[in-house]
């Protein structure tokens, strides 16, 4: 290595890494943590594309995953086919897509049977069991579920911000509205939009396809369109999706209200939340005193108004909700049909059917399709042994730091250890409801469930009933802080810290090299998964974790005095990230925010000076396992626990990517690398850097603790 350690720290530690790696077509910028990402996709491609027998062969703890008796293997044989079949299904939707356009036809019949039904018998639109379990598309996403209604708002199930052990229902516009800034619709081709909806609805008969579908129709009852109301139900659907992202778009206020499910239903009429719930809940009684959180108050409130007038003249009124619904199903559910259909989606150039049905199984089967990956990848009880064992030790190094902590006051150091000390830790995998180590828990937590349809289709619809059977069960029961429904699952690279549950929680993909492995030694395992543990502990004090207590409820557990003083510390965070900029191919500028990347900042420095300190205690101990490698005898096993803990952030970007990266509530690499070692002194101390040199500089080095 040519480049002085004590100039720029992270061309030191990755610049060789950088130079071999190549950015994939697909991406602008690529790290080394991606390579797991994309090693797991692959290993759960390997894993239902084999056999079961396969499977069994590849599992590396065959007792902790249950698997040595016959009786345990025909459970789990029982489990993989489950999701073998949908996966299947999925991948040979060119071959029998076509088969699954009967099935939605009738869909599209009852829908169309209820829009009309609404219209003619009541005075508003409301949403009926009937018409929600038709437009409903459930997205699992960290620490809950996002039901997409017809794309005309987000149901969303999640932790109760006043009761962490308890999930409530959300109320939320659009989640494509939120989180892409644009018109879902104006992202296709205006054309296609025409083209799909006249390939269900259209009088065409050109081919055999179009003959068997017209005879389907027929057969249910839909009515076909004139391509004059092809259009017309087209620019419709595209007016209406507009004027309600113009809502959300001039709404400034985006706080919450509660309201009990009486007063919802007085509200907002236009959903029909008894039935919903009594479908979906057993013994619904027992969760009428829930509470509806309402996020953007004046959007639904304008939705509402809308949904009660029958006037074609409005921009919004209930026909064309109608016509909105039936064109959102069609391009909705056009991917799981054939593939004349598929071809007029927008889609990535670069995704294959393979991968695109990965990352369907991961969305629809995480735990599930977990326990798989984790039998392949995981050392099952050894690796949770280990990794509690790295948990425990940064814990108790983090504890002395702040018992360390002088300006902390006694009530307010003795909450912070608290709540560290209650902080729980889940690793690798759920052994929990359900327990993933088990074939039978498993086999509970999928009953129910059958994917042998014969169609993607209906093998998707079946599975999406499931997966929101599963999620609206979480309301009426409290929920352990190691629960990992709704959280994360094992193939999923992330480890992350669940403020409403005081809990973190490392995945099996998570724990791997270059972050993991048994038979490394103390100063990388400490230096990779150990820092990343600090990391996601620390996350629990960072400016937003702090206003969570030890029962991840909000609370201001600090002191006036404390909250001064804690104040200046994040300041100078704050300071020292918005004085780097990174700078575009013309030469022009960007600053870092360093209020957005605040959390991310003190995650990093609290949690890296906590895990050198648990392994400085663990080698000082006489019992830690720290061998020379071959080839790195050179280097001190303190200097190699830095630049492993430096590696974890090497990645390679194009200069735009860069550029955008300063929106990101991370620094880019090579910044958060170079301020998070000039701010340890214990680097400077390893490395020998001089005072004034750029990695350890005069100025006062930041940290909470």
């Amino acid at each position: 290595m040519n480049i002085d350690p004590c100039s720029d720290f992270y061309q030191y530690a990755c610049g060789n890494w950088i130079k071999k790696a190549i950015i994939p077509e697909d991406l602008t910028e690529f790290g080394i943590l991606d390579v797991k990402s994309y090693r797991y996709k692959e290993q759960l491609r390997t894993i239902f594309e084999g056999s079961y027998q396969d499977l069994l062969s590849s599992t590396l703890s065959p007792s902790s995953f249950q698997v040595d008796s016959q009786e345990n293997r025909n459970i789990d044989k029982m489990n993989y086919k489950l999701i073998k079949n949908y996966y299947s299904s999925c991948v040979d939707v060119d071959t029998y897509g076509e088969e699954g356009i009967p099935f939605f036809l009738k869909d599209l019949a009852r829908l169309q049977r209820e829009l009309e039904y609404q219209k003619e018998w009541k005075d508003s639109f409301s949403i009926s069991t009937n018409i929600f379990n038709l437009i409903s598309y459930p997205h699992p996403t960290t620490d809950g579920l996002v039901i997409d209604i017809g794309g005309l708002f987000s149901l969303e199930i999640f932790s109760d911000n006043k009761d962490s052990t308890k999930k409530s229902l959300i109320l939320t516009p659009p989640k494509a509205f939120t989180e892409t800034g644009n018109i879902p619709l104006k992202e296709f081709e205006y054309q296609n939009l025409i083209d799909l909806t006249s390939s269900v609805l259209g009088l065409q008969n050109h081919t055999e396809r179009d003959r068997r579908r017209l005879r389907l129709m027929e057969d249910n009852g839909i009515k076909t369109f004139t391509s004059e109301r092809i259009y017309n139900a087209v620019d419709s659907a595209i007016t209406l999706q507009t004027k309600l992202f113009k809502i959300t778009d001039s709404i400034s206020d985006y706080g919450h209200y509660s309201y009990s499910l009486s007063t919802a239903e007085r509200l907002y009429p236009f959903i029909d939340w008894t039935s919903i719930l009594e479908h979906y809940i057993p013994n619904a009684k027992d969760t009428l005193d829930i509470s509806i959180q309402i996020y953007n108050i004046e959007y639904f409130n304008e939705l509402g108004y809308y949904a009660t007038i029958d006037d074609p003249s409005r921009p919004i009124h209930m026909d064309a909700i109608a016509k909105y619904l039936t064109v959102y199903k069609i391009i909705t559910e056009a991917p799981n049909l054939d593939s004349e259909l598929r071809q007029l989606m927008p889609d990535s150039p670069f995704q294959t059917r393979a991968s695109l049905c990965v990352e369907k199984v991961l969305d629809r089967f995480g735990l599930a399709a977990g326990r798989f990956y984790a039998m392949i990848a995981s050392n099952g009880e050894s690796d949770k042994i280990n990794l509690d064992t790295i948990a425990k030790n940064i814990k108790s190094a983090l504890i002395k730091r702040i018992r360390n902590a002088t300006w902390l006051d006694n009530v307010t150091k003795e909450s912070a250890i608290k709540k560290l000390v209650m902080m729980q830790t889940s690793t690798g995998y759920s052994t929990f409801a359900p327990d993933e180590s088990s074939p039978h828990d498993i086999h509970r937590y999928m009953q129910g469930l059958k994917t042998d349809f014969g169609t993607f289709y209906e093998n998707d619809k079946a599975v999406n009933q499931w997966i929101m059977r599963i999620y609206w069960n979480t309301l009426n029961r409290a929920l352990s802080p190691t629960e990992w429904v709704g959280v994360t699952s094992p193939q999923v690279v992330n480890a992350f810290n669940l403020l409403s549950k005081n809990s973190i929680f490392v995945s099996a993909a998570f724990a791997q090299k270059p972050n993991y492995d048994k038979d490394y030694p103390d100063y990388l395992n400490y230096a990779g998964i150990g820092q990343t543990l600090g990391h996601e502990y620390s996350h629990g004090f960072d400016d937003v974790g702090s206003q969570y207590d030890e029962y991840g409820a909000e609370r201001d557990w600090w002191s006036n005095a404390t909250k001064v003083k804690y104040a200046e510390k994040a300041n100078c965070f704050v300071k020292q990230y918005s004085h780097v900029s990174v700078t575009d191919k013309h030469g022009k500028n960007y600053f870092i925010d360093g209020t957005q990347t605040l959390g991310e900042s003190i995650a990093d420095h609290e949690g890296l000076a906590a895990a050198y300190d648990a392994f400085l205690t663990l080698k000082d101990s006489g019992k830690g396992y720290n061998p020379v490698l071959p080839g790195l005898h050179h280097f001190s096993s303190d200097a190699l626990f830095f630049i492993n803990a430096a590696r974890s952030f090497c990645s390679k970007s194009s200069v735009d990517a860069e550029k955008n990266s300063i929106y990101d509530e991370h620094a880019p690499d090579s910044i958060r690398v170079n301020i998070l070692f000039r701010n340890n002194a214990d680097f400077s101390k390893v490395f020998k850097c001089p005072i004034g040199s750029k990695m350890n500089p005069h100025k006062a080095k930041c940290r909470i603790w």
